[in-house]
């Protein structure tokens, strides 16, 4: 049997988010979706729950975006639902915290304006939004400028990462899978592993041998990048085990079957180099950990080593160690896979 390294995952369960909705006049909308009245920023519209500091330093990003790009005042009779904030820009995020915001009130499509964001993980999910709501009204960032909106309707955001709308999440799923017609009762037993050997950074530099190994087991080895969404979807929906590295695309275990497995290749935990200071641990981060748990998905961890011999070139971002290159354990990765597939 299979070491399990739990010691080394953060185990605070993720506490469930029941969203309400605030409503409020003349506000003006950043791009990242923070909302203003006058100098007050609405903490419905921003994570509020990692300290003063970070809720300071989000403040500042605000007034930043206000004072260097402007605002732009839009005339509309309708309320304008605002449902991104400043990490929707990230796949993870988009799935888990906006779109579930977005269909919390989802009885309000009708008679609303939509605040379509600035910046989103995959322009199909934007044209997806616009034909599944059939809005009367989509409004935009023009310019790149910030919006003043006479009314808007926010749903409120999660107070931290990692607080999931359980049901407004399943809805997002349910929805997506009508659109791109999904058959649920197909059978998920496919064995897919994701690479990243196109990837600018977080590659996996012995992966030869690891696809060398996972062949003969029958597994698929697919390039999401070189996917379209509605094809990763499906993808993931035929997946009876998933192998793949820490990373955004290890959402798209949300559209798993229950009793199906994921394999998460994830940078072994070593203080002070893994520690993050908004979740205060050098643990684990156990994000997909919880989202699977809510879909009644099997998660397994396969911790790997750090490969520092190649440096990424410089990013738009300072560099992390979830930056750099992974070397996958292939024993302990197949040994892994030998309880699961036995």
């Amino acid at each position: 049997m299979v070491e399990e390294e739990t010691h080394l995952v953060e185990s605070v369960p993720a506490p469930v988010f029941r969203p309400g909705t605030t409503q409020a006049r003349n506000v003006i909308v950043t791009r990242s979706g923070m909302c203003f009245q006058g100098p007050f920023m609405l903490s419905e519209s921003v994570h509020v729950g990692y300290g003063f500091r970070k809720s300071l330093a989000t403040y500042a990003t605000g007034i930043g975006s206000l004072l260097t790009r402007g605002v732009r005042y839009h005339r509309t009779t309708r309320e304008a639902i605002v449902f991104h904030n400043l990490w929707t820009g990230g796949y993870y995020h988009w799935m888990t915290e906006a779109l579930p915001r977005l269909f919390a009130v989802r009885d309000r499509w009708s008679t609303s304006a939509l605040v379509m964001p600035h910046h989103a993980p995959n322009p199909w999910l934007l044209r997806w939004i616009e034909n599944v709501g059939q809005f009367e009204e989509v409004v935009r960032f023009e310019g790149g400028r910030n919006l003043w909106l006479p009314r808007v309707l926010i749903p409120h955001c999660p107070t931290r990462q990692d607080e999931f709308d359980v049901l407004n999440l399943q809805r997002v799923k349910s929805e997506l899978f009508a659109s791109i017609g999904v058959d649920q009762r197909s059978r998920a037993d496919r064995r897919i592993f994701i690479t990243r050997r196109n990837a600018r950074w977080r590659k996996i530099p012995n992966e030869a041998e690891v696809v060398a190994r996972l062949e003969p087991l029958g597994f698929e080895i697919f390039d999401f990048d070189k996917l379209d969404y509605e094809g990763q979807v499906r993808t993931m929906s035929e997946a009876g085990v998933l192998v793949s590295l820490h990373g955004a695309g290890l959402t798209n275990l949300m559209f798993m079957r229950p009793g199906s497995h994921v394999v998460e290749c994830a940078m072994r935990p070593a203080f002070p180099l893994t520690y993050n200071r908004f979740r205060k641990t050098h643990l684990a981060n156990p994000s997909y950990v919880r989202l699977a748990r809510l879909f009644r998905v099997n998660h397994h961890f396969v911790f790997c080593e750090l490969d520092m011999s190649n440096v990424p070139k410089s990013r738009t971002k300072k560099i992390t160690a979830n930056d750099y290159d992974l070397i996958v354990d292939v024993d302990k990765l197949l040994a892994t896979l030998g309880e699961i597939i036995r």
